[in-house]
């Protein structure tokens, strides 16, 4: 029997994609989870013997055509926003085989912390796993329940495990730490891990936007040393399939001096694969969108939020709508590509703050724009002001002073309905960046989106 299979779900097209693409020549492509290279690189260093398992849609075929035994099988959150969709893989595993199944990864993490004792417990029995790891990173977690080799699990933090059905036994928190020095061993997945990988560079983010809950969840901030990053960088390189890098940083550029470093040096290495990332517009400049250009940047994510100067002070953005806009002209200078993403119904949303949303897209005119109504977290700052606000409800479903949900989203149909000079995007960003690295030009790309959205509407 094999010590531990590890399963990351990973739908490699959703469903508006493949009906945007069909009929169409172009290939399209899969990510390889960041998730897999990360947890089998940490194991293969502690000498614990990994096999990964990527699953898609049919999941349950691809479970049920597992040949060996694994006395551990673990299942990744971070592709999985769906409570019902881990449950179902957990009892195809149980159905499968018998051993002992472990969940953790970001979502699953994020759910418990977010959840009442009642929920939490709820959710626990529900998805039927037998340990799940309560930690936004958790992958020296794992390593120790592998290790312990009598099923004492009482002297690991950080975890919940099965004392009887449906019955559940928190050890104790300690700090959720993670180890930004790990190499990744990309020869381990040399056979499988295909065009397009993720790389990090730092954890978290030193802002602290009072919509996002990135930094509760992902701790301090913390950079990874240069070389470090390059060795990965350089094991990449040398497998010479890979065509996209993605950065998978909050904001790649927070360090400015850090992030012209990084493009000078990828310039000097001359790489043969582009990359994309999320980048935060003010702090660029022209030298730096030049290196950006020469070090192969395909195309970058801005969140911009709103248009709405008022309401990003509203919520701690930290960033002038002036700046922004003049920062976007120079990325459109030197060709890189632009997602801009927005969304509406934040506490004090009112229809004139909706309508400069629209007013600074169209005036920007990104090559796409992601547009949605907020999701109310209660891990993120503005919770602390819900009184201020009359803030009530939870994630997609709340009111404040100004807005509710529903109206928020009818405010999005609102600015879909009006906004010109801008395609709205209906398409991963995976796919968009593998099509451009691919050779499909923007514009053949753009008429594609451009097409499905008004069959859509």
């Amino acid at each position: 029997m094999k010590k531990f299979l590890l399963i990351s779900y990973h739908d490699s097209l959703p469903l508006n994609e493949r009906k945007l693409l069909e009929g169409a020549d172009i290939h399209t492509f899969t990510p390889f989870p960041g998730a897999v290279a990360y947890l089998v690189s940490r194991l293969h260093e502690y000498h614990i013997e990994a096999d990964y398992l990527v699953i898609g849609n049919d999941y349950h075929e691809t479970i049920d055509k597992i040949t060996g035994k694994y006395e551990f099988v673990g299942i990744s959150t971070t592709f999985t926003a769906s409570i019902d969709l881990i449950r179902s893989i957990c009892l195809s595993i149980k159905n499968k085989m018998e051993c002992k199944v472990i969940i953790g990864g970001p979502y699953i993490a994020a759910k418990i912390k977010e959840s009442s004792h009642a929920a939490r417990n709820h959710i626990l029995g529900f998805c039927k796993a037998d340990i799940y790891i309560n930690s936004f990173h958790g992958e020296d977690t794992l390593v120790d329940i592998l290790k312990e080799a009598r099923g004492d699990y009482a002297s690991i933090g950080n975890i919940f495990y099965k004392m009887k059905e449906s019955q559940y036994n928190f050890t104790f928190e300690e700090a959720d730490e993670t180890d930004l020095e790990q190499t990744i061993y990309w020869n381990l997945f040399e056979n499988s891990c295909g065009e397009y990988v993720n790389v990090r560079t730092c954890i978290s983010c030193p802002y602290s936007c009072a919509y996002c809950a990135f930094p509760a969840y992902a701790g301090t901030y913390m950079e990874r040393s240069l070389e470090s990053l390059f060795h990965e960088l350089d094991l990449i390189e040398s497998m010479k399939r890979v065509k996209v890098v993605h950065f998978i940083d909050d904001t790649f550029n927070v360090n400015r001096k850090r992030f012209r470093e990084i493009l000078g040096r990828i310039v000097q290495k001359k790489y043969t694969f582009k990359w994309h990332g999320y980048i935060r517009a003010q702090l660029l400049d022209e030298e730096i969108v030049r290196f950006m250009a020469e070090s192969g940047c395909l195309g970058v994510l801005l969140g911009v939020e709103s248009g709405s100067q008022r309401m990003l002070d509203e919520m701690n953005k930290k960033a002038q709508i002036e700046d922004i806009v003049q920062k976007h002209r120079l990325l459109q200078k030197y060709n890189i590509t632009t997602i801009a993403s927005f969304f509406v119904g934040f506490p004090t949303e009112t229809k004139e703050s909706v309508e400069d949303t629209l007013r600074v897209i169209d005036e920007m005119k990104p090559d796409f724009y992601e547009i949605r109504p907020w999701f109310y977290n209660r891990n993120t700052p503005v919770y602390e002001r819900r009184e201020q606000y009359g803030l009530a409800g939870s994630g997609a479903c709340y009111s404040h002073k100004t807005m509710s949900s529903q109206e928020a989203g009818k405010w999005c149909d609102w600015i879909i309905q009006n906004v010109k000079g801008s395609v709205l995007k209906n398409m991963t960003d995976y796919t968009l960046f593998m099509l451009l690295a691919g050779g499909t030009d923007l514009d053949t790309i753009k008429r594609m989106v451009e097409a499905f959205n008004e069959k859509r509407s």
